[in-house]
């Protein structure tokens, strides 16, 4: 399955907000996005152009967005679209994490680190547990205590269950988390293991990372990196670097 283009993860995001409120600006759709403020205001203008938003100019610094019928529409549609390719995302992270775990477990591999401790590292510790292998630490960026507004993210999963998409409702979709607030990752636990700060990472023991993180822009590219990951030569593993692989031969939901 294709995967949405980032551009319109972007219109989604800019759909949702105006749903939510009127009142929005280049410089608050750039914040919202993640994107430059110039590169805000041409999806801004574009979406206007496409009868998408209606504009109106309430004074020179003031200008109210409000969803179009084709607007609303087109809302629907990208939501549907980016859930789509969520439920196949998830699937294809089953199967692809269990075929990492067996051939770790197969080339003497045991003692594993994951770095990240979201849906993915939660998926890849149900292989680990199939083929025997031992989580021994855990990495993070590090990540605000507060839950209020940041970037629009393409997820859907929740953080309890090995289906990360079931009981959500396509509206909470992508679901919003915090930004503006003091970075922690002191105290934090991840399947019962204290969460290291990535700096830590260059001292790991184990036999080998897996990369339990994914660019929003292009989920299923391989050898993704946050910018301030020590690198560990020989010893990182990518669930989506590679082919795709035969079904393993134990069972995945």
């Amino acid at each position: 399955m294709q995967q949405p283009e980032a551009h319109a993860l972007h219109e989604l995001g800019i759909l949702r907000q105006v749903e939510d409120s009127s009142r929005l600006n280049n410089r608050l759709a750039a914040q919202k996005l993640g994107v430059s403020i110039k590169l805000a205001h041409a999806l801004l203008k574009r979406m206007v152009g496409k009868g998408l938003l209606h504009v109106t100019v309430v004074h020179s610094r003031r200008w109210d967005y409000f969803l179009t019928p084709q607007g609303l529409t087109e809302k629907t549609r990208l939501t549907l679209e980016f859930l789509d390719f969520s439920l196949h995302f998830y699937r294809e992270a089953r199967r692809r994490s269990a075929q990492l775990c067996r051939d770790l477990a197969e080339s003497g591999v045991r003692r594993i680190a994951f770095l990240g401790t979201g849906e993915l590292a939660e998926i890849t510790w149900l292989g680990m547990q199939e083929w025997g292998l031992e989580l021994t630490a855990v990495y993070a960026e590090e990540e605000p205590a507060a839950t209020a507004g940041r970037n629009w993210k393409l997820e859907t999963g929740n953080s309890a269950g090995t289906n990360p998409a079931a009981g959500r409702n396509p509206e909470d979709f992508p679901p919003p988390r915090a930004t503006d607030h003091k970075p922690q990752t002191t105290g934090r636990l991840f399947l019962g293991r204290p969460v290291k700060p990535l700096c830590e990472l260059r001292h790991d023991h184990s036999d080998a990372v897996i990369v339990c993180l994914y660019d929003k822009a292009q989920p299923m590219h391989g050898s993704f990196l946050p910018g301030d990951a020590p690198v560990q030569p020989g010893k990182l593993r990518w669930i989506f670097a590679g082919p795709p692989p035969a079904t393993p031969s134990r069972e995945t939901p």
